[in-house]
C-alpha cells in the first residue's frame, strides 16, 4: 500500500471513519447479496471504519476484516467492538493463507496502490480466495487533474478495458461491472468489478 496514503488515513482516521459510518452503500450491498457465496467465509480487505465488515457479519457472512492503517483499525474497533480485525495490506496480504475465503470485499482500496502494484495485488486477492469464490472490488473511476488528493491519498487510474486481462493473468474471470455515481460528489463516479476464481 502507498505509504503516503497510509499516513493520510492515520492523520484523519476519526474524521474519515465518521464520514464512512454516516453513509450506507446500498448499491454495493445489493451487489454483495447478488454475487457472494451464501454464508461463505468472507474477508473485507481495506475495511476502513469497519462499516461493511459489520454489515456482512450481521447478514450471516462470517467476516474477518483487514486494514493497512493501525489508526483506522482503532477507529473500527471503537465503532464496532465485536469486529474480527487485523493489520494487513495489499499488495502482499502476508498474514493470509492460500484459499482461505469464499468471498472477498475490496471496496475503495485498489486505487490507493501504485499502478505497478495492481497485478501483484490481484494475484494475492485471488490467492486467498477458494475456487468458486467471489471478489467484489470497487474503485473510483473518474479522472482528476492529479493522482494525489489534497491530504496526500493516492488515487491511481484503473483502466476498465485493461482490468479483465489483468484478472485473467492472475487466474480470475470478470463476471460483471457496475457503474455508480457518487451520492455526494457529482464529479465522482465508481466502478464495481465482480470476479470469480476457477479451480
Amino acid at each position: 500500500m502507498d505509504q503516503q496514503t497510509i499516513e493520510a488515513y492515520a492523520t484523519r482516521a476519526q474524521e474519515l471513519a465518521a464520514q464512512y459510518e454516516g453513509f450506507v452503500p446500498d448499491k454495493l450491498y445489493a451487489c454483495i447479496v447478488k454475487w457472494f457465496v451464501p454464508q461463505g467465509q468472507t474477508a473485507d480487505i481495506g475495511c476502513g471504519s469497519g462499516r461493511d465488515a459489520a454489515w456482512l457479519s450481521a447478514q450471516g457472512w462470517p467476516t474477518k476484516a483487514f486494514d493497512a492503517s493501525a489508526a483506522m483499525i482503532t477507529a473500527a474497533r471503537q465503532a464496532h467492538p465485536g469486529l474480527d480485525i487485523a493489520l494487513d495490506a495489499l499488495p502482499e496480504l502476508r498474514t493470509i493463507g492460500d484459499r482461505t475465503f469464499d468471498n472477498i470485499l475490496c471496496s475503495a482500496v485498489l486505487m490507493h496502490l501504485p499502478s505497478q502494484e495492481l497485478p501483484f495485488a490481484l494475484k494475492n486477492l485471488l490467492r486467498i480466495m477458494k475456487p468458486g469464490g467471489r471478489l467484489i472490488a470497487s474503485v473510483r473511476a473518474s479522472l482528476a487533474p492529479t493522482t494525489r488528493e489534497g491530504d496526500g491519498r493516492l488515487y491511481s487510474v484503473i483502466d476498465e478495458q485493461q482490468f479483465p486481462a489483468l484478472l485473467q493473468s492472475s487466474g480470475g474471470t470478470l463476471l460483471d461491472v457496475e457503474h455508480q455515481a457518487d451520492p455526494v460528489r457529482p464529479e465522482v463516479t465508481w466502478m464495481t468489478f465482480v470476479v470469480s476464481r476457477g479451480g
